[in-house]
């Protein structure tokens, strides 16, 4: 993966800090519908997409899903 396609500061990091990110990098294959994150958890860092489409949204008080984002 090209990562100045996406990260423009990343050819004004060093090699170091270009190891750091790349070693800290995991490959995941998720199914359409899978929760990758909840609100009520912890961050789980920056979300690279190579292929498909993420959907925010939040769920009313009435239990409604509201899109924030696609």
């Amino acid at each position: 993966m090209s990562f100045e396609n996406y990260f423009p500061v990343w050819n004004d990091l060093n090699t170091a800090q270009k190891n750091l990110i790349s070693d800290s990098l995991t490959a995941r294959q998720v199914k359409k519908g899978t929760i990758l994150h909840n609100g009520n958890l912890d961050c789980t860092g920056l979300l690279l997409i190579k292929s498909g489409q993420l959907r925010t949204y939040i769920l009313s008080d009435e239990g409604r899903e509201i899109t924030l984002y696609r």
